[in-house]
């Protein structure tokens, strides 16, 4: 279990000039001031924004196993971090026709491991792999692909001057989960700093084969964003207390994944990301040649699963059932190849802001199994998104009591 409570001893302050003195005492403040509990920290945590860097990648240098690695910037409290990811500069040149891969462009990056402080991984996955993460991770209620602002397509239309393979992206990387904060991870210590590793796949991958990259290829410019939470002050500017942390601090929820192979026939396969609270399985179903929508059309994809908790089978259900009930709960379909189990849609079969009754407890004895039936071999990669609690408070933010 990453050390994370061991930070919250940080005693390197960001400087915040807007805040009162948050170690001095309440002058003139009435008893019932005194008195009545704080307000949570998902009232008193303002959001902040910082600037990070910005690293390139030369045309000339993007290749397969290419690696940066950024420094987060310290202030507050660490809600989510942005990438911003820019190519420009290509050129179609003599290729017939300029197109993305399936999982493009998503997939720039083979690999983003995000690590704590300790250098222990909290998010630890392939750019396609994040960007379902964050689609259906209950964050947000609308695609992240949807805005003209955050998103241009690789420009792969035909013409002269057209075709550049160019595109522009956005990716997210959230933390905090949950009511009031939770989730949100102590940021103010400039010597033990968050990182975000980006390891890059080469342009016949992020393109769809060599025959359909650009002959100049673009330069690629990523920037980081930190999405923050400031560290509140005792009391706001009414002398009423507040909270100065998030609920349960130290919890982190992780995004890891485990890739297990599926065979043409009957298939039973064990999970082993076990010990923690349960709060997303997501399953990206590929074929033997790794393409989604492959593994829909020759039956990689089952027709039924059924999930078991140890002894019990918790889920029985239709693949097209369940991703039925994911457009009624998300309002878009779910891409080719991928099924969502959320445990987050309480209380409201809305995705996000839930009060952590559907979270499945586990043990390192806990056993998670999927049984089905493939009509292809193929793979599936399990994406798991558990909670590390930082206390035994993990149900206290304010706005989770009424489901005590």
């Amino acid at each position: 279990m990453p050390q994370l409570l061991q930070q919250t001893t940080n005693n390197i302050q960001n400087a915040q000039p807007n805040n009162p003195n948050a170690g001095a005492a309440v002058s003139g403040a009435s008893t019932a001031q005194a008195s009545a509990p704080p307000a949570s920290f998902g009232r008193s945590g303002k959001f902040h924004t910082e600037q990070g860097q910005t690293q390139n990648v030369a045309n000339t240098s993007w290749a397969a196993s290419v690696t940066q690695q950024y420094n987060v910037p310290t202030y507050g409290f660490l809600s989510m971090l942005n990438l911003t990811t820019t190519l420009a500069g290509g050129a179609k040149g003599a290729t017939v026709t300029v197109g993305g891969s399936a999982d493009a462009p998503w997939n720039m990056y083979s690999n983003i491991n995000i690590t704590d402080v300790n250098g222990t991984s909290m998010w630890n996955m392939d750019g396609y792999a994040s960007q379902v993460a964050y689609l259906y991770g209950g964050y947000r209620y609308y695609t992240n692909a949807g805005s003209t602002f955050g998103y241009t397509p690789i420009d792969g239309t035909a013409g002269a001057g057209a075709g550049t393979g160019n595109a522009k992206f956005k990716m997210q990387f959230p933390f905090e989960f949950s009511q009031d904060g939770m989730g949100c991870l102590p940021n103010m210590d400039a010597g033990a700093q968050y990182r975000v590793n980006l390891t890059y796949n080469g342009p016949s991958v992020f393109y769809n084969g060599a025959a359909q990259q650009p002959a100049t290829l673009p330069s690629i410019a990523t920037l980081l964003e930190l999405y923050a939470r400031n560290k509140p002050a005792t009391v706001d500017s009414y002398n009423n207390p507040q909270s100065t942390q998030p609920p349960a601090l130290g919890t982190i929820q992780n995004w890891t994944s485990q890739i297990l192979t599926v065979n043409n026939g009957q298939n039973t396969l064990q999970l082993t990301r076990t010990g923690n609270l349960i709060r997303n399985h997501f399953f990206i179903f590929r074929a033997a040649d790794g393409t989604r929508a492959t593994a829909e059309s020759t039956g990689v994809v089952p027709s039924v699963i059924e999930f078991d908790v140890d002894a019990g089978t918790r889920y029985k259900m239709n693949t097209d059932t369940q991703r039925n009930f994911l457009y009624e709960w998300y309002g878009f379909d779910v891409p080719a190849g991928v099924i969502a189990f959320p445990n987050m849609m309480d209380p409201d079969n809305q995705a996000g802001n839930e009060y952590g009754a559907l979270w499945l407890p586990t043990t390192g004895a806990t056993k998670l199994q999927l049984q089905f039936t493939s009509n292809a071999a193929g793979t599936l990669q399990v994406i798991t998104n558990d909670i590390i609690p930082g206390s035994g408070l993990v149900y206290s933010a304010a706005s989770m009591a009424i489901m005590v």
